[in-house]
Formats: structure tokens, C-alpha cells, sequence
């Protein structure tokens, strides 16, 4: 490596600017259009110290490195969705065997990074380990499904494009959507203790920000796009709900920038304190007897049921997507004592049932939990429509949750 310092002024840089899109922020720019100003922000800084690290290496090593080591964003900075204090989800992406310049690259570029004031989450592998690692890790296989390229050997990200084409293609996506709604319950359940269901997280808890990412890691593998607006038009969604989709993030995303502005550091938490200040920071004003952090809370509380309850359509419909599929559950139902109709998945109310009465509800759910089964979402919905004057409470939707998937 030759003596060329580290890129000079990139902590400044990164500072300055992004002071500069806080402003764009408080002048009530859209959360898309802070997140994608973010992405821009971190693809320019990393660019930059990709030609200072470059600059080091010396002229003999260039080419390999070139052709040996691609740059890839992953995760939510692959998708180009940032928070100004986000994890930056990075992969170097590296030809085998790894090459002793393509390592001190590697180890300079994250130094650097690191320096510069971005909070790494890297990861250092071949094509062939990516995908073995996927099949094993589900976060991590998502967090591929978002890659984008940014620097570097374009013949190694597409190698690893074409490995999990592959990986894909030899993958049930039924089993594939039942694992990611499975380990979205689990992190539900991370977040149902009643701090955090009154502290809620805009990002992992129930109707959080995580939902729209699961809405996207289903969408890609069942209908090969993971765009609301696309889904809408080929009518797997209604556009009801492709407005509550994008509602809900615009909503959820500038909540999370604030926090984050305002604690200068990941903030995903709405505390008590910051209930109060970012109600009066929306612009929410009293109302009778509501100050401005319940009417704030109320509507939070709406927009997020909102948004998981249409997740669990669309996740529900894309899980029976298969004809096969249907075509089993159809030949497996049966009626059992208590107008009940049982499939291979799930339970569900027969037709003749009266969603109002206690006694048939708790039937249903007990029915659920000694099969092992869940609850039908269109059985949900039902018993909501047919009782509207009975509103389940976060607490009580959040105890049933695992019912619902």
C-alpha cells in the first residue's frame, strides 16, 4: 500500500450534509424523500472512500482488486431506505480465495467508514458463502433480496444475483412466506411487553415499519414485485390498502427521522416525552377534553392497525397463493361440532356462526390453540365488522397475535 491518507473531510462532509437534510426534513419534506436524500448522502461518502482506498493500493494490485472486490449495499441501505442514524448494512463482496490487497482494501475501507462517523454493518464473503449463509439465516436472505451495487466488480454481483435466482427457485415459496411471518411473530412477541406497546417502536413493533419490509420480502418471491402501486394494479392488493400502505410509511418514517434528529443517534423507541414533543411537532392541537399527545396517540395507534391488519390480508392471500395449495386446503377442510371449519393452516368461522356471541369467540380460539392452528384472517375481520362497537386493544391483539399468522 502506497502512503496516500485516509479521504480527508469526510466526517465534516457527512456532518455538514447532513445537517442540510434535517433542514429539508423540518421544512416537512416527505420521509421517502429524507430516506432517499440519506441513501444519496452515504452512496456519495462511500464512493469517496472508495477512490481514496484505491489511491493506496499500489498500480500492480489495481486490476485485481477491481475485478475481485465489489462494493454492495444490502438491507434497508440497499433499498435506498435510511434513517439519519441507520446501520449501514455493507457487503464486500470478494472473489476466492480472498487476495491479500483485496484485504487490506477491505480493512482500510472500513476504518475509514468507521471514522468518517457511519455505523458499519458489514460483512466480508464470496457469492458462494452469501447463499450458504442465506439458506441458514432468514434476515440475512432478506436483507440480500435488497441488494444494489455500488462499486466494483459488476461480474461478481451478478454471480451473486444468479446464485439466488437459483437458491430461490429451488425453495418453496409457501415455506419461504411461513418463515418470514414467523419471524416477524417472534419479533412481535419481542416487543409485547406493556412498556413497549405504550413506548411503542415505529419500526418493530406490531404495525411498525417491519411490516411494510415483510410486505416486500413476500411480494418479490409470490409475485415477482415487491412495489405496492405494482401489486395494486395487477389486483393482489385493493387500493384501499395501497393507500394504507404508503400512509403508514410516510407517517411511520417521519416519525423516525425525528427521533432520530433529535437524539443525534438510533432512536426507534416513542417514549413518553417524545409522544409529547413530536404530537406538538406534528402540529396536533387539544380537542374537548384530548390533549394533543392522545388525539397524536390515538391516530398513531390507527394508522398501525391500519397497516398490520392489511399486511395480514395481503400475507394471508399470498400464502394460499399457490392453486395447488388451495386445492389441498379445499380437500382437507372439514366442519367440526360448534360451526367451525378446519383446513390444513388455519380455522375459521362457518358461515352460519354469529361472530357476536362470547361463547362462540372463545371456542374459536380455543379450537386454534389445541390444533396448533391459526385463526383465518377473514374470521378476524369478520368478528371486527360484526362487533364494530367492541375494539380490541393493542394489549389484547398483541396477546392473540401469534392467532393471527
Amino acid at each position: 500500500m502506497s502512503d496516500v491518507a485516509a479521504p480527508a473531510g469526510l466526517k465534516e462532509k457527512l456532518k455538514r450534509e447532513r445537517a442540510a437534510i434535517r433542514a429539508l426534513h423540518d421544512g416537512k419534506a416527505l420521509g421517502g424523500q429524507t430516506a432517499s436524500a440519506l441513501a444519496d448522502l452515504v452512496d456519495r461518502v462511500v464512493a469517496e472512500a472508495w477512490r481514496s482506498a484505491m489511491e493506496r493500493v499500489p498500480a500492480a494490485d489495481r486490476p485485481r482488486v477491481l475485478r475481485e472486490l465489489a462494493l454492495v449495499a444490502v438491507g434497508g441501505y440497499g433499498r435506498g431506505d435510511l434513517a439519519p442514524f441507520s446501520d449501514i448494512d455493507l457487503l464486500f463482496l470478494h472473489a476466492k480465495p480472498l487476495h491479500p490487497s483485496v484485504q487490506a482494501v477491505v480493512s482500510g475501507l472500513v476504518r475509514d467508514l468507521w471514522d468518517a462517523g457511519l455505523k458499519l454493518s458489514q460483512s466480508v464473503r464470496s457469492p458462494a458463502d452469501c447463499v450458504a449463509f442465506a439458506k441458514k439465516d432468514l434476515p440475512h436472505r432478506t436483507a440480500l433480496t435488497e441488494s444494489r451495487l455500488l462499486l466494483g466488480a459488476s461480474s461478481l454481483f451478478h454471480e451473486l444475483q444468479r446464485r439466488l435466482h437459483r437458491m430461490d427457485a429451488g425453495t418453496s415459496i409457501s415455506r419461504l412466506i411461513d418463515a418470514v411471518l414467523e419471524e416477524r411473530g417472534k419479533e412481535h412477541q419481542d416487543y409485547f411487553a406493556t412498556v413497549n406497546l405504550l413506548e411503542p417502536n415505529v419500526k418493530k413493533s406490531p404495525g411498525g415499519l417491519r411490516d411494510l419490509h415483510v410486505l416486500r420480502w413476500i411480494a418479490l418471491p409470490r409475485y415477482g414485485t415487491r412495489d405496492p402501486e405494482m401489486l395494486r394494479v395487477g389486483g393482489v392488493i385493493t387500493p384501499e390498502d395501497a393507500r394504507t400502505f404508503g400512509d403508514a410509511y410516510e407517517f411511520l418514517s417521519r416519525i423516525r427521522h425525528e427521533l432520530h434528529f433529535h437524539a443525534g443517534g438510533p432512536q426507534d423507541v416513542l417514549l413518553r416525552d417524545e409522544q409529547v414533543r413530536i404530537a406538538l411537532w406534528l402540529g396536533y392541537t387539544p380537542e374537548g377534553a384530548l390533549l394533543p399527545v392522545e388525539r397524536f396517540m390515538q391516530h398513531y395507534h390507527r394508522k398501525t392497525t391500519a397497516l398490520q391488519d392489511a399486511m395480514l390480508r395481503f400475507s394471508d392471500g399470498a400464502r394460499r397463493g399457490s392453486g395447488f395449495r388451495r386445492l389441498l386446503n379445499r380437500l382437507a377442510t372439514r366442519r367440526v361440532e360448534g360451526g367451525f371449519r378446519v383446513d390444513r393452516e388455519s380455522v375459521a368461522l362457518d358461515p352460519s356462526a354469529d361472530p357476536t356471541k362470547a361463547d362462540v369467540l372463545l371456542d374459536l380460539f380455543d379450537l386454534a390453540r389445541r390444533r396448533r392452528l391459526s385463526v383465518a384472517h377473514e374470521t378476524f375481520e369478520r368478528i371486527r365488522k360484526a362487533v364494530p362497537d367492541c375494539e380490541i386493544t393493542p394489549a389484547a391483539r398483541e396477546k392473540l397475535f401469534p392467532l393471527f399468522i
